[in-house]
C-alpha cells in the first residue's frame, strides 16, 4: 500500500512508488521537462508554461515588447542595439556627426531642413549664391569689404 497512492507510476513497496518516465516525487506526481524549464513551471512531461516576458521550448528566450527592430532582446523588453542605431526598441538611427539642421533618418544619413546642406545639414543655402562673401545662414550673406547686397554683388 502506498500513501499517498502512486499518481502516476506503480506501487512497489510499502509507501514505495515507481514512477513512469517523464515523473517524479513521492507519488510520482511532479512531471520533468527535459530541458529543464529555466524561466517557467514544468506543467506536464516536457511542457513548460513560461513566466511572463520568456518564451521557447525551455522558457529561455526572452521576449521585448515592442519587438528589437535593428538588435537582439537580451532580456525582457531590453534590446541590445546593432551599431549606428538606438532607442528602447533600437528603432532610432545614429548620426554621426549629429544632424544640425535636419533629422537623422537612416544610420550616418540626414535630411535636411530647407535652405541646410552637407553632411550633417550644417552648410547654410543662400539663394542667390554669395558672390563675394560667405553664407552665414539661410539666404544671409556675410560680404567681403567693400562689397554690399543681398549676394554681395555690388
Amino acid at each position: 500500500v502506498c500513501d499517498p497512492t502512486c499518481v502516476n507510476g506503480v506501487c512497489t513497496a510499502p509507501n514505495s512508488c515507481s514512477c513512469e518516465p517523464d515523473w517524479t516525487g513521492i507519488s510520482c506526481e511532479i512531471p520533468v521537462c527535459d530541458p529543464t524549464c529555466v524561466n517557467g513551471v514544468c506543467t506536464a512531461p516536457n511542457s513548460c508554461s513560461c513566466d511572463p516576458d520568456w518564451t521557447g521550448i525551455s522558457c529561455k528566450i526572452s521576449v521585448c515588447d515592442p519587438t528589437c527592430v535593428n538588435g537582439i532582446c537580451t532580456a525582457p523588453n531590453s534590446c541590445s542595439c546593432d551599431p549606428d542605431w538606438t532607442g528602447i526598441s533600437c528603432e532610432k538611427p545614429v548620426c554621426d556627426p549629429t544632424c544640425v539642421n535636419g533629422v537623422c533618418t537612416a544610420p550616418n544619413s540626414c535630411s535636411c531642413e530647407p535652405d541646410w546642406t552637407g553632411i550633417s545639414c550644417e552648410i547654410p543655402v543662400c539663394d542667390p549664391t554669395c558672390v563675394n562673401g560667405v553664407c552665414t545662414t539661410p539666404n544671409s550673406c556675410s560680404c567681403e569689404p567693400d562689397w554690399i547686397g543681398i549676394s554681395c554683388d555690388i
